[in-house]
């Protein structure tokens, strides 16, 4: 690959493209914290549109891991934006995002297909998807809004949160 192509490859941080991404990821990042704890507690038939659903959201969490390597920051000391691929991939690696992410992206409910006699005692791995919540409040406060609808946007959070756990708890 050419420097020209991965410099035509980079993503800004305050880009429309990189916020209209980062507002899909929410979307499908919300969809999975009710879907995944619906489907571990219930175990309902699934059927080809859910399993499809699932794929692509898998699937953008996934080229979600490369926009994020290829997404230029601002150096906290200079102000300065930083299009050093190396520099891009060290901050994004060192700072436990990627690890974090990468666990999220895994489609470990595979290993259910592998070890098909103990699939009850694998579903739990579906679960560790719920770790992509965790990107939900870093991507908030990246995004450039009014601080009304970033406020608005945390407390509905909050709230999901607290309805969630009193779910769990009953």
């Amino acid at each position: 690959m050419s420097k020209s192509f991965w410099g035509f490859m980079l993503v800004y941080p305050n880009s429309r493209v990189k916020i209209m991404w980062d507002l899909v990821i929410i979307v499908f990042s919300i969809y999975n914290s009710v879907l995944i704890p619906y489907e571990f507690a219930y175990s309902p038939d699934t059927n080809i549109l859910m399993e499809l659903i699932g794929s692509v959201i898998d699937l953008a969490f996934l080229v979600d891991i490369f926009v994020n390597f290829r997404t230029a920051y601002y150096h906290t000391k200079t102000g300065k934006i930083v299009t050093s691929g190396k520099k891009i991939a060290m901050k994004y690696i060192l700072n436990g995002r990627f690890g974090v992410d990468l666990i999220a992206t895994i489609p470990l409910e595979f290993l259910t297909l592998i070890f098909s006699t103990s699939e009850s005692n694998l579903r739990f791995f579906g679960m560790l998807k719920m770790v992509r919540l965790l990107r939900l409040g870093r991507m908030i406060s990246f995004l450039k809004g009014k601080q009304k609808l970033k406020f608005s946007i945390k407390v509905g959070q909050l709230l999901f949160f607290v309805f969630l756990m009193v779910h769990w708890i009953n």
